[in-house]
């Protein structure tokens, strides 16, 4: 366990790739295994992920608001879990890069690395206050409906067509816009400081290759 644990620091990238493709990987081979043994019972032209599209189907007609989407995971795994939890486990595919950056960092990083990772989800961070973040974030949502405001009441005057840019294009903008305005306050800028081989922030820095092939 040592000697793949020194691995991971030395690699952290290569491995958590490799991870993340050998967990979607085996999602895909359950799957086969599943429609394999299932025909056995039920005949040659039985699928059951042909009978799991029709749950997912029929799941999306009688709750389309909930899924207006159409194709996301909380729709699979609904249908899946509510119908065909046999193939619950193929789910894991969606979230391979998560679960692979958990088993990487808890494997080479322990406990200390598994709370950095998920310390990186806190939307308030370094030493504000939770009114002081919660004022940062309406400002954040305030500049987005006033971006598209704006753009409703310029088409509204000049009869020009903004929709286009009030979709994924223009929230894209906006909210980079926000981030780099609003982002640092939050404490969203992490400063990595390497100092030593055990410290979590070596993970999301180039230095942990580093530091581990010097040592090497």
């Amino acid at each position: 366990m040592e000697t793949m644990r020194q691995f991971i620091r030395r690699h952290p990238f290569w491995t958590f790739y490799a991870a993340a493709v050998l967990i979607g990987l085996l999602a895909w081979i359950y799957l086969m295994t599943v429609e394999v043994v299932l025909q056995e019972e039920r005949g040659p032209d039985y699928s059951a992920y042909g009978e799991f599209v029709g749950y997912r189907d029929a799941t999306r007609a009688a709750h389309p608001t909930l899924h207006h989407h159409g194709d996301s995971a909380l729709l699979y795994m609904q249908a899946a879990a509510s119908k065909m939890p046999i193939l619950l486990p193929m789910f894991s595919f969606p979230f391979a890069p998560t679960l692979a950056a958990l088993l990487i960092v808890g494997i080479g990083w322990k406990r200390l690395g598994l709370r950095a990772l998920i310390g990186l989800y806190r939307p308030i961070r370094g030493n504000l206050s939770l009114r002081e973040g919660a004022q940062l974030y309406a400002t954040l949502v305030g500049f987005l409906v006033t971006f598209v405001s704006s753009l409703l009441i310029v088409e509204q005057l000049f009869g020009r067509s903004y929709g286009g840019m009030i979709g994924p294009v223009g929230w894209a903008v906006a909210g980079l816009v926000v981030i780099a305005l609003v982002g640092p306050d939050l404490g969203w800028q992490r400063r990595v400081k390497a100092l030593g081989d055990d410290d979590p922030s070596l993970i999301w820095s180039g230095a942990a290759g580093e530091k581990g092939a010097h040592n090497g």
